[in-house]
């Protein structure tokens, strides 16, 4: 999913090596904490310098397996995603990097014995007549975070390069927020080329609108029991799907709002997914692709390979521990299986703590123009209020396979 990023005319992609230099030479050293216990500082300062000391074996090593992922959307838009494989095939270093009409973003990743330690940050971009430069470090122990800082620089006409100038600012501690790390993390880890395609090049069709332009749409009252789905759960920003349990329903498309129907295969998807989970092999590698349950991922109409794994377990019925897969010959796709169903494993048992034995949903919907699937999984289990679920909304069109596109959504279904 192309997220909104300040950036400048695009001049081409920088190479791997260049980019992750970048990250090399501009980490200074930051500036120590304010004092608080002796004991408690020397701690932190010992995590710090075992960050920096991976950090510098990552970024040296020449005997790590890689792999990368250009994407050009259009004529201006291009990104792309490069990954390192440590001896072990654990991931160790990540680096995603997205460029426009205004400039480019460069996240970089690195892992220590599969755990995220560091996250370097880049947004370099021209506004106007201007030239800034915008860095954040982040620093994790155990999967939290224990140090933020941020750096920035500008640049205009007759002042000096803003790269000049940002050597000489100073790192400033700040507070460490949850946005500081990317909500699909782990989907971008273990990401194809095909599942890239769809993330990074979001076509912008889906679009939010207010549940009162449904209600209008379908000449009714709000719905007594309903479904609200948007991008952050919250019901009182716009919505992307609006729907009373699944009898009527709207969404809205390349600026129109539309009525949904009920699905007029009335296939029992969920059933469907519960027989797959009966193979002897849930994963392979067919050429430079992964198979899932012996057909690509675009069979089963999932934007996400982790997503489809993640279901198929939920609708089991059965507590798996191990994802059953086939690998019988040497493949760079081996590490991005690997992650993919450990992540489908852990997520999966997540989603039955937070919502029971049987959390998932699919509903199909559709009119003579589209298909929607709704996949959603239940995250809270509250008695007589509406309950809390976040999945994925998918568009099609009507009676076709391909995707035209895919949003996370979350919110709510409830009397």
């Amino acid at each position: 999913m192309k997220r909104n990023l300040l950036l400048f005319a695009f001049f081409g992609l920088c190479l791997f090596t260049a980019c992750q230099n970048a990250g090399q030479t501009e980490t200074d050293n930051p500036p120590a904490p304010p004092a608080t216990m002796e004991t408690v500082e020397t701690s932190l300062d010992d995590d710090i310098q075992f960050i920096k000391d991976q950090y510098a074996l990552i970024s040296k090593a020449n005997n790590y397996t890689s792999d990368s992922i250009i994407v050009k959307c259009d004529e201006i838009t291009e990104s792309a995603i490069h990954r390192k494989y440590n001896e072990k095939g654990e991931l160790a270093f990540l680096e995603l990097i997205d460029c426009g009409e205004h400039g480019c973003s460069h996240e970089q990743h690195y892992y220590s014995d599969g755990e995220l330690i560091f996250i370097y940050h880049k947004n370099d971009y021209t506004p106007g007549n201007s030239h800034v430069i915008m860095e954040n470090r982040t620093y994790f122990k155990d999967g939290k975070m224990i140090r933020c800082l941020e750096k920035e620089a500008t640049s205009g006409p007759g002042m000096p390069p803003v790269e000049e100038l940002l050597a000489k600012a100073e790192n400033k501690e700040v507070a460490c927020t949850p946005e500081k790390l990317m909500k699909d993390l782990s989907k971008v880890e273990t990401m194809t080329s095909d599942e890239a395609n769809i993330y990074l090049c979001d076509p912008g069709m889906l679009g939010a609108f207010p549940a009162s332009e449904c209600y209008k749409l379908w000449e009714t009252e709000p719905f007594s029991c309903e479904c609200y789905f948007g991008l952050t759960g919250d019901n009182k920003e716009p919505a992307l799907f609006v729907s009373d349990f699944g009898k009527k329903a709207c969404f809205k498309v390349n600026g129109d709002a539309n009525a949904l129907y009920p699905d007029w295969e009335e296939r029992d998807y969920k059933k469907e997914l519960k027989e797959l989970s009966n193979a002897k092999n849930w994963m392979s590698i067919n050429g430079n692709a992964i198979s899932y349950f012996g057909k690509p991922l675009s069979h089963y109409k999932y934007a996400s390979g982790e997503d489809l794994l993640i279901d198929v377990i939920l609708s089991s019925g059965k507590d798996i521990d191990q994802i059953p897969m086939q690998s019988t010959t040497p493949s760079s796709l081996i590490p991005l299986m690997k992650g993919q169903a450990a992540n489908a494993v852990t997520k999966a048992k997540d989603y039955k703590s937070k919502g029971g034995d049987d959390p998932l949903t699919v509903l199909k919907m559709d009119n003579k123009s589209y298909d929607v699937i709704l996949r959603y999984r239940q995250i809270t289990q509250y008695e007589g209020e509406a309950n809390k679920f976040e999945g994925t909304m998918t568009l099609l069109k009507n009676r076709d396979s391909k995707i035209l596109e895919t949003k996370p959504i979350q919110g709510t279904c409830g009397c």
